[in-house]
């Protein structure tokens, strides 16, 4: 398949579905590294992933450890992806591509990860 048509197909297939994640690493609370699961058999392999709505405590501050293992408990059974629904391919400044993070039987990753306060004060 030529290259053009397969990084069209991967942008299409972006949308609001959700995709499985096979995540490889926490990098902290907010932010992980995972390949995921398109339509029409495409991965993006190796991505990095930023929740969409939830700032987490910097990892060398105080609870940033608290926070990274936490995220790490919720998503080690597996989760699915979904990218903002405002626009395809949405990334931040760093080249993140920002998600809504789900995980069975917890519901939104960000959510939970607030609730267990683990969100940056301002």
């Amino acid at each position: 398949m030529k290259p053009c048509l397969i990084a069209l197909l991967a942008v299409l297939s972006l949308g609001a579905n959700w995709h499985t994640c096979r995540v490889e690493r926490v990098i902290d609370g907010d932010t992980l590294v995972a390949d995921v699961r398109l339509d029409f058999g495409i991965v993006l392999a190796g991505e990095r992933l930023r929740l969409i709505g939830f700032d987490a405590v910097e990892l060398r501050a105080p609870g940033g450890l608290a926070a990274k293992a936490d995220i790490e408990r919720l998503i080690a059974g597996g989760c699915q992806a979904s990218p903002g629904a405002t626009r395809y391919n949405s990334r931040d400044n760093f080249g993140r591509l920002l998600v809504f993070l789900h995980v069975k039987d917890v519901g939104d990753v960000a959510a939970e990860m607030r609730k267990r306060g683990h969100e940056k004060k301002p």
